[in-house]
């Protein structure tokens, strides 16, 4: 499945104290972009670090930009400065094991521009490309604004180059899918021949052979009902094997994990259901299904998995509310053991009545009355919060039969939401609190001897004290959980795996313009 993106760095305002750490330091760092550190990985291990971040100003209309690389203990390996016009955004950056890209947005000339270079950063190649549809330019600014994406544009292929997902620019703006070499050359390429829905392309599974793509599809953007189909091309000559709806005569499926097995040539999409024809951003699905396709794209075997059946071993209801609390689940990463087990990896949430949203709106309705206008809804707060809960995991044994549903215990998290959410569907609401952080998830990493974990930030967001946990599926088939407790010193906070069984801390430091590096090690 996908590689897991960078929080973003703006995401708390937290640091953390330990008794081990590796430490590295930079100065004169004038400010730090969304998903400008990235690891560096063989065969799913940590070994090493990449950091792209802006340095003080030197020349009026230039930005100078520090590419560093380091190994897995913060020790430096090389490091190089790039100087672009500072209407420049970092949107995104990779790397393949032989390369790096990064990808810059200019709004202002509305272009996208691709640096690639070596692992001894010696530049390999760049391409430019014209912004000419609006979709485009507007996720490229929300990101370059500080949002975070679900998007990822650029896909490691190990060794050979990358797969970049980008907007046609035609009438409907519909996908353009570019297997691109390390040196940034057009290897193939593959496009939507769609004229009358909106398409868009994500990363879905990677082979040695096949490369699989989920595409997004739906009438407008404004429309809350869409669907998706699987699109998969062979990974050395772009041609394409099929494309499918992944949906049957009785449900559609919004797909959470695809994974492809090599001995049967077999995809499996797994994910959760809804009735055809439900509006899935207003609607909470029916329950979790997988449906498997032949190499030829053929459906072969498909199953579901009602929040009824579900409800008969979980403490959830039928409509997959969790009992009491009375709360959604979003699922943040789907894991796959060695000996088949899958767990689905989610957060509890629920709208909730805002005290402070509407305390703003009583202050907006008096403040408009005293000066002699009457009320004209001038308050930009919302009378709801979002309550973000516990983590959750769903155990699936490998025919996808639920066994367990564990429930991690953290703070409870508030998020105030904007004007015009009252009236707006909790699912919808959802995916706007994760797109600006306000979910708690961090990253999931797989440790040896088919374990694993998922880190979380478990912080009360009212005072300068939390936690950083750490759910770990230990080799004896078992979870536990080990938390580290953090304290408010930096202006910006983000954490990053490390090798394993440590996590990374970025922190910022806006008045000194320094930025801390540290390892910390979880203890399990």
């Amino acid at each position: 499945m996908t590689l897991k993106k960078l929080s973003m760095v703006t995401l708390l305002l937290l640091a953390i104290q330990c008794s081990y750490s590796q430490n590295l330091t930079r100065n004169d760092v004038s400010k730090v972009k969304v998903r400008s550190t990235g690891i560096i990985e063989q065969s799913g291990e940590v070994k090493g670090y990449y950091f792209f971040y802006n340095l003080e100003k030197k020349q009026k209309g230039i930005s100078n930009y520090l590419l560093s690389v380091v190994d897995e203990n913060l020790q430096e390996v090389n490091s190089i400065t790039i100087a672009r016009s500072n209407t420049y955004e970092l949107i995104e950056s990779s790397y393949n094991g032989s390369a790096f890209v990064f990808l810059f947005f200019d709004a202002r000339a509305k272009i996208v521009e691709l640096l690639s270079y070596d692992n001894s950063l010696k530049q390999l190649g760049s391409k430019l490309e014209p912004i000419k549809g609006r979709s485009g330019f507007e996720v490229y600014r929300a990101i370059g604004l500080g949002g975070a994406a679900e998007q990822r544009f650029l896909v490691p292929v190990a060794n050979k180059g990358f797969i970049n997902y980008s907007m046609s620019g035609s009438d409907k703006e519909n996908f353009v899918i570019n297997f691109l070499s390390n040196d940034m050359k057009v290897n193939w390429s593959q496009s939507s021949s769609q004229k009358k829905m909106l398409e868009s392309a994500s990363e879905g599974f990677q082979s040695s052979k096949y490369y699989g793509s989920i595409i997004f599809k739906t009438k407008s953007q404004s429309s809350k009902s869409f669907s998706y189909a699987l699109l998969v091309n062979d990974i050395n000559s772009g041609a394409q094997q099929y494309q499918v709806d992944l949906s049957t005569e009785l449900f559609t499926i919004t797909p959470n994990d695809v994974s492809y097995d090599s001995i049967t040539n077999q995809v499996t999409v797994f994910g959760e259901y809804f009735e055809k024809g439900d509006k899935q951003l207003k609607k909470q699905s029916q329950g979790f299904c997988y449906l498997s396709y032949d190499q030829g794209g053929k459906l072969i075997f498909s199953k579901t998995i009602s929040w009824a059946d579900i409800s008969q071993q979980a403490p959830v209801n039928s409509s997959g509310k969790f009992d009491g609390v009375n709360t959604n689940v979003l699922f943040h990463e789907f894991v796959r053991t060695a000996d088949g087990k899958i767990f689905a990896i989610g957060e509890q949430y629920k709208k909730a009545v805002s005290g402070a949203g509407v305390a703003l709106q009583i202050f907006s309705i008096a403040a408009s009355a005293a000066a002699g206008g009457g009320y004209i809804g001038s308050s930009n707060a919302s009378s709801v919060q979002m309550n973000v809960y516990n983590m959750v995991a769903f155990q699936f044994t490998p025919d996808f039969t639920l066994e367990k549903v564990h429930i991690f215990e953290k703070n409870k998290n508030e998020i105030l939401l904007p004007a015009g959410s009252t009236y707006m569907s909790t699912k919808l609401l959802s995916y706007y609190v994760k797109a600006i952080g306000g979910f708690d998830y961090s990253y999931t990493q797989k440790l040896p001897d088919d374990a694993f974990t998922f880190v979380y930030l478990d912080a009360d967001r009212k005072t300068a004290k939390g936690i950083i946990g750490a759910v770990v599926y230990t080799p004896e088939k078992v979870f536990t959980v080990d938390k580290v407790t953090i304290n408010k010193k930096s202006t910006d906070f983000t954490i990053i795996r490390g090798k394993a069984g440590y996590f990374l801390i970025v922190e910022y430091f806006k008045k000194e313009k320094k930025l801390d590096f540290r390892l910390e090690k979880f203890n399990y």
